[in-house]
């Protein structure tokens, strides 16, 4: 009998342990968001970067109605002067924040309208997701991976389409003040057209040469 009982006793444990387990398991992977989608894994290399974090959707003022369209800036190339004019576009809305932000950084690959302008970005340039994080008023683009055309490219193409990402997301609020690159989730190390893609960009007037178009 006492042996039952201790065998019973010690199934009890095991199986409290497993709940436990489990609960704090289920937990961690709700607040990680791995559920919902929202916020997609990345791999950083720098010890002292903190980590990419969605924006609060929900916040009190948000930059974006959920799935309304909406007016944005999309930084284009003048090919004569190579610099960026802004033109106003309709993009499409979408549930979540960095969906939208996805649908803006796809915009700067689209024809312009006007036939005087080209997209400052090239086709072979893919994003592969977004991050913001908050605190840093930062936000990081994920691309997948760098063409090979960019290892010998001008450095004013490569600055013209760097910097038409920056503009563009700075336009839509103050929030996204500063922009950082990755690469398939890294930190990248490699310097296309002279520009360390690791660095932390910020809009420059420099590369600014017009003023918006009506929208197209």
């Amino acid at each position: 009998m006492a042996r039952n009982e201790f065998l019973f006793a010690w199934m009890m444990v095991v199986t409290l342990l497993l709940m436990v387990i489990l609960a704090v398991t289920a937990v961690f992977v709700w607040k990680s968001g791995l559920l919902s989608g929202q916020v997609p894994l990345v791999e950083a290399t720098s010890e002292s970067g903190s980590s990419p974090q969605n924006i609060d959707v929900t916040g009190t003022e948000p930059l974006l109605k959920a799935t309304d369209s909406f007016n944005a800036q999309i930084f284009c190339l003048d090919p004569s002067t190579f610099l960026l004019v802004p033109e106003n576009r309709t993009i499409p809305g979408a549930i979540h924040l960095m969906g939208r932000v996805m649908n803006v950084l796809e915009a700067l690959r689209a024809t312009p309208s006007s036939p005087s302008l080209q997209p400052a970005v090239p086709p072979e340039i893919q994003f592969r997701t977004a991050f913001f994080d908050r605190d840093n008023r930062t936000i990081y683009i994920d691309l997948v991976n760098v063409p090979e055309s960019w290892q010998s490219a001008d450095p004013l193409q490569v600055g013209a389409c760097l910097y038409a990402i920056v503009h563009t997301l700075s336009s839509l609020g103050s929030e996204f003040q500063f922009t950082r690159f990755l690469i398939d989730g890294r930190e990248p190390g490699i310097s296309p057209g002279g520009f360390l893609l690791s660095e932390v960009f910020s809009p420059s007037e420099d590369w600014i040469g017009g003023q918006a178009n009506p929208s197209g």
